[in-house]
């Protein structure tokens, strides 16, 4: 799904910092457009006079170190630093717009809301409009029930691109939270009218009528949505199923969640109602005040707007859906992934760490964060985390293969075979339960890929050097997913690596390159494959585009080096070999390669696999 509409950007074109930190928010409250470009404020008659902001009161240190040194917090991914600092140079120099609409951001993507709103109202008095501070306001005046004071707020604000969505929507719950069934249809009705919010407008429409106890007219209003596109979201369809069971129609309910669990197989919500069903229960609705009701809204919206790519639209509707509803879990999994996808790992850390244990989505959370620890190198503190969820819910299957994965990254690999084996005795057994009762799709084991599993054990076997076991074991993965070009790659590169049947293993990594033509480590095997086989020049061709894939592979340099030297290129091999020495290998490949620097392939062996 594209992004729909153009989305208006503010004057930052000549940042130099276009990623990492808060640099996704430097499109800030785009739903305002560029309001920042009117006229800035008037000075404050002092520092004292400023509503007090993170405990600054008076800006002791100049506007210029402030924003010196925010900048360069900044820089350093340390948005809690950088916002302080920008306060400061803010209340040293309150005019200045520029450190004004930063400092918003900043406090925005450290996730400081309290302070945002106050900093808001900061601004607000300075100027007649201000899009993304009156935003905010209007978001906390409808977070704590304030309804026509986040009327009048929103009412203020103008703008494009997907403001002309969010503030109706906004206005409509509003409306809703006052009982004004008749305006709220109003705006909605004006926003179906166009094709671009259509879908929006009939999901909020639904969700509204629910809420408002208007029975008849949401069940059409569901109807419709899940007729016209197919079931909706996922989450409008669980509002409905939800809205089902709450009317005395479990039976529809119950073939409704059952059309939607084949749409959208092992999702933890989806699931959770299920349960909650079959033991009697009724789910609660999504929405049960307008402040969830426009966090739905938020959310929606930065989930469609991140589908192709990390936008920093999507990361501030995110953040924004977390103010309105601070427990909206699904919100703090997607800034969760937002941030991660961006190598923002500590702010992925912080919103996965806000969503509570008894939510659906907990367990999907847990994993992650013992993931992004691990790539943290922090190690001991993921093992810790999966024990525990493992002493918790020992019959997880999920935690338990976590834990194996991480102790095989740790190169653990005696310790995770045995919880391979662990695992692949219970999927086997219920494999083969589920086959004997006709469930195939239905049962535990279809959680877990056995096929994934015989492939990790074969990797973790192989590098005890137990290769009888772990050709089996690879040879299973192969037969149970014949199209994953990782587990061709791999079982191909380790015959190579043996002298074993290299012609097959050369079909098997050219195939594994078929399907997956981008990656690096791919084509280095089939370059390798053709070294084995003697055809050369092909192996530099192909080497050449490994090389240009993952240019920091010491492996990957020194097989290209290798390649070079056959073809009679000794200059341009020594220099790939000393380039893969620079990449700092391990010590055996290390002393293999400086013998290549001095004496080429003449004494040299070829490279290690």
């Amino acid at each position: 799904m594209g992004e729909g509409p153009t989305i208006p950007t503010c004057s930052f074109k000549n940042s130099t910092r276009t990623s990492g930190g808060f640099a996704l928010l430097t499109a800030a409250l785009v739903m305002a457009g560029c309001a920042t470009k009117s006229t800035p404020p008037p000075r404050v008659a002092s520092n004292a006079d400023a509503p007090s902001v993170s405990g600054v009161q008076s800006a002791s240190t100049s506007g210029l170190f402030g924003y010196v040194a925010g900048n360069h917090a900044w820089a350093q991914d340390d948005t809690k630093q950088a916002a302080d600092f920008y306060l400061a140079a803010y209340l040293d120099d309150p005019g200045n717009v520029t450190i004004e609409r930063r400092t918003f951001q900043l406090l925005l993507a450290d996730s400081r809301f309290d302070e945002a709103v106050a900093f808001s109202r900061l601004i607000v008095e300075g100027r007649a409009i201000h899009g993304p501070a009156q935003m905010v306001l209007a978001l906390d005046a409808l977070k704590r029930r304030r309804y026509r004071a986040a009327e009048r707020i929103l009412g203020k604000t103008k703008g494009t691109g997907f403001e002309a969505l969010i503030r109706p929507l906004a206005m409509a719950w509003i409306y809703a939270g006052r009982g004004n069934q008749k305006d709220a249809l109003a705006v909605l009705q004006r926003l179906k009218e166009g094709l671009a919010f259509k879908r929006y407008a009939l999901e909020h429409e639904a969700l509204t009528l629910d809420r408002l106890g208007d029975t008849e007219a949401a069940d059409r209003a569901y109807t419709l949505l899940w007729d016209e596109s197919g079931s909706g979201t996922v989450r409008s369809s669980l509002a409905y199923i939800s809205f089902l069971a709450r009317h005395g129609r479990q039976a529809e309910a119950m073939m409704r969640l059952h059309l939607l669990d084949q749409l959208v197989p092992g999702h933890s919500t989806v699931r959770q109602f299920g349960e909650t069903l079959r033991a009697g229960g009724i789910p609660q609705p999504l929405v049960d005040t307008p402040a969830q009701g426009v966090a739905e809204a938020l959310y929606r919206t930065a989930a469609d707007l991140s589908e192709d790519r990390v936008s920093a639209s999507a990361v501030t509707y995110s953040r924004l859906a977390t103010l309105v509803a601070p427990d909206f879990a699904e919100a703090h999994l997607l800034l969760a992934g937002l941030m991660e996808r961006t190598e923002q790992l500590d702010a992925a850390l912080l919103s996965l760490e806000r969503i509570q244990e008894t939510d659906p989505l907990f367990e999907r959370a847990a994993l992650s964060r013992a993931l992004i620890l691990d790539r943290l190198s922090r190690g001991q503190e993921a093992r810790v985390l999966l024990d525990k969820l493992i002493d918790q819910n020992n019959d997880n299957l999920r935690f338990k293969k976590s834990l194996a994965d991480l102790l095989r990254r740790q190169e653990r690999y005696a310790d995770a075979r045995q919880l391979y084996d662990e695992l692949i005795e219970l999927s086997v057994k219920d494999g083969e339960t589920a086959l004997e009762q006709g469930e195939t799709n239905r049962k535990k084991w279809t959680e877990l890929d056995i096929g994934q599993l015989y492939y990790l054990r074969g990797v973790c076997l192989e590098r005890l050097d137990d290769w009888e076991a772990a050709e089996a074991d690879l040879e299973n993965a192969r037969r149970l997913r014949p199209e994953s070009a990782i587990i061709l790659n791999y079982l191909g590169y380790s015959w190579l690596d043996r002298g074993m049947n290299v012609d097959e293993a050369t079909a098997l990594i050219e195939k594994a390159s078929e399907l997956r033509p981008g990656d690096g480590f791919i084509t280095d095997s089939l370059g390798w494959a053709f070294f084995k086989q003697g055809r050369f020049e092909e192996a530099v061709r192909v080497m050449a585009e490994a090389a240009a894939i993952e240019p920091t592979d010491p492996t990957i340099a020194e097989h290209y080096g290798d390649a070079l030297w056959r073809v009679g290129r000794h200059i341009e091999a020594r220099f790939q070999w000393r380039h893969a020495v620079s990449l700092k290998p391990d010590e055996e490949r290390l002393a293999g390669l400086l013998d290549k620097v001095d004496y080429g392939l003449l004494i040299a062996t070829t490279a290690m696999p």
